[in-house]
């Protein structure tokens, strides 16, 4: 007999599965300091907003996203290419992943690795009850940074009392 388990994420002081959603994924942005690397199939609108306002924040140089764009990443709705279309007509260099169907993002020292909703199948989740990410731990975050992004643009300064 199967039994299904159920953990409470939303009680935990410092949740490890969370739920990530083209607004919390924009929030987060918003929230950086020093440096963002986005790597996803597609990035909505929330997104493209957020990546717009942190690149005249933070300059183009700590700015970093990697997409698939493949038809076939709208048609299952990771994304939307209006999104996309608004960030590198505004000059974002994004890089191409052809056939990437999982997320990580990276905003200062924190990092989540997420499976985005084809929103063609499922809507968004919005809830930590539902989770679709994982918070991920330092080191996690320096082997990630060294795949996608310059040397360079790597180190990033923890303010004292900073969580």
């Amino acid at each position: 007999m199967e039994r299904e388990i159920r953990l409470n994420y939303s009680q935990m002081h410092s949740p490890l599965f969370v739920s990530l959603s083209d607004a919390k994924i924009a929030k987060c942005i918003s929230k950086a300091t020093q440096r963002v690397a986005l790597v996803a199939p597609g990035i909505g609108a929330e997104t493209a907003d957020a990546i717009l306002e942190a690149r005249s924040r933070l300059g183009h140089e700590r700015l970093f996203v990697v997409v698939d764009c493949d038809e076939e990443v709208f048609r299952l709705g990771y994304g939307c290419l209006k999104a996309l279309k608004k960030i590198t007509d505004d000059g974002q260099v994004v890089g191409q992943s052809s056939g990437l169907r999982i997320g990580v993002l990276v905003c200062d020292a924190i990092a989540y690795s997420f499976a985005p909703t084809a929103l063609y199948v499922e809507p968004e989740v919005h809830s930590n009850e539902t989770p679709n990410a994982i918070v991920l731990k330092s080191g996690d975050v320096d082997r990630i940074l060294a795949r996608i992004v310059p040397k360079e643009a790597r180190e990033v300064v923890i303010p004292p009392n900073h969580h």
